[in-house]
């Protein structure tokens, strides 16, 4: 545990995120912010491009919308945030993250290991096809833990990008479907994250970005829960 935390100083990358002004500001743009920043960058050059726009802000609120409602089901116990580049060698920092946001709550090595994997395919589709490998792009990383039942927890993680996003999510999500541009890639990463998760949710605008919502239910011991 020492030598994760050691690894991943949460106050370093919280300090991070809260210098990336995009992350915040970008959830609460209205549309017609997001439509004319858009057209400055010549990203939205029609009327029907411009209501993309507004769509993905509607997403947004309703993305937002859906985590309150996951409250109110569970009281929220912790939450976590951070960005960085989209760079390959963050995946790994994705991982660790997040794995050590639910160590305290000793989850079974199964559990641990397929939420590993989930983020970790979550975070290479970012990278390789929301930002077309380039390494200046933002990934967003959120992670929450909510009251389960009697004795468990709730896991949500979001990891998001302001790449090209996903033209048609339905034929993405068909395994070995992929638009790797090297070609290499199996196809496969949205298969493992519905595999390895108990929920899957992917919202995604062409040329604005994509978000991706998994949940897993991590069961607590009962030490863990006596303690509290």
């Amino acid at each position: 545990m020492s030598e994760t935390m050691k690894m991943v100083n949460l106050r370093e990358i919280w300090g991070m995120v809260r210098k990336t002004d995009t992350y915040r500001t970008e959830k609460k743009k209205g549309a017609a912010d997001m439509a004319e920043e858009a057209k400055a960058q010549g990203a939205v050059d029609t009327a029907e491009e411009a209501k993309a726009a507004e769509a993905v802000n509607t997403a947004c609120e309703a993305n937002a919308a859906e985590t309150e409602a996951t409250a109110e089901a569970g009281k929220l116990v912790n939450e976590m945030r951070l960005c960085f580049l989209s760079r390959g060698e963050n995946e790994s920092l994705a991982r660790i993250a997040v794995a050590g946001f639910i160590a305290c709550l000793d989850p079974a090595m199964d559990v641990l290991d397929d939420i590993r994997t989930a983020v970790s395919e979550a975070v290479t589709n970012a990278i390789i096809h929301g930002y077309q490998g380039r390494k200046d792009g933002i990934v967003y990383l959120s992670a929450f833990l909510y009251e389960w039942g009697e004795h468990g927890r709730l896991l949500r993680v979001d990891v998001e990008d302001t790449g090209i996003g996903i033209e048609n999510i339905e034929k993405a999500m068909e395994p070995l479907y992929s638009t790797s541009p090297d070609g290499e890639r199996a196809g496969m990463g949205f298969t493992f994250m519905k595999a390895f998760t108990d929920r899957l949710e992917v919202e995604s605008k062409p040329r604005l970005g994509t978000c991706v919502s998994m949940w897993k239910e991590v069961a607590v011991p009962e030490a863990f829960y006596e303690e509290e």
